[in-house]
C-alpha cells in the first residue's frame, strides 16, 4: 500500500495547545458495525462540536462497556513502559488503512510492541504519552489529561519516522 502525498497527515500540533476531555452523552453500541465511522457519523459530531465549546481539542469516546474507542477527531494510541495500546476495531474503534498502516510500522519498524487491546479511562493516567492519529488532523500529542503530566516525545519521533518510512514529505 502506498500512501499518497496528504497535507494534513503531515502535521504535528502543538502539543501545549491541546486539551481532552470525555464524551459522555452519547455512547456507541459495541457491534459488528460499530468500527466503521460512516454509522457513527453524528455521534462524532457531536462530541467534536462539544470538546470546541467546551475550550477543548476534542472528546474521548467510550462504548457500551465503558471501554474507550476513539476520539472525535480520530484513533487514540496511549504508551506505557515500552508498550503502546490501541483499542481493536471489535469494540468499536474506526477502522481505516492510515490506522491500519500506522500499527503495521511501529509493529515491525519499532522497538514498541503494539497491542490492539480494550482500555478504559484510568488506564490513560497510568501511561507515560496520549497521543490521536487522524487523516484530517495528522498525530495530536496530549500534554495532559486529568491532572496527569505526559511526557511529549516519544509519538512524535514515531510518527515523523513513519512518515519518512512511507516517502511523505514533511513541512
Amino acid at each position: 500500500i502506498t500512501i499518497n502525498q496528504i497535507d494534513s497527515i503531515q502535521k504535528t500540533n502543538n502539543p501545549k495547545n491541546n486539551k481532552l476531555s470525555v464524551f459522555n452523552e452519547r455512547i456507541i453500541i459495541d457491534n459488528d458495525f460499530s468500527s466503521i465511522t460512516y454509522t457513527q457519523r453524528s455521534l462524532y459530531q457531536v462530541a467534536l462540536v462539544d470538546a470546541l465549546e467546551n475550550n477543548y481539542t476534542d472528546n474521548i469516546i467510550i462504548n457500551n462497556n465503558n471501554k474507550i474507542i476513539s476520539t472525535a477527531i480520530g484513533n487514540i494510541f496511549v504508551l506505557k513502559e515500552g508498550s503502546i495500546k490501541t483499542p481493536p476495531t471489535n469494540i468499536g474503534a474506526p477502522s481505516s488503512v492510515f490506522r491500519s498502516e500506522f500499527i503495521d510500522y511501529i509493529d515491525n519498524n519499532t522497538e514498541f510492541k503494539i497491542n490492539e487491546v480494550p482500555f478504559d479511562l484510568f488506564e490513560i493516567q497510568l501511561s507515560d504519552e496520549l497521543c490521536v492519529l487522524s487523516l484530517s488532523n495528522g498525530l495530536q500529542i496530549f500534554p495532559r489529561f486529568r491532572g496527569k503530566d505526559f511526557e511529549n516525545k516519544t509519538f512524535s519521533t514515531v510518527f515523523s519516522n513513519f512518515l519518512k518510512h512511507h516517502k511523505i514529505n514533511q513541512n
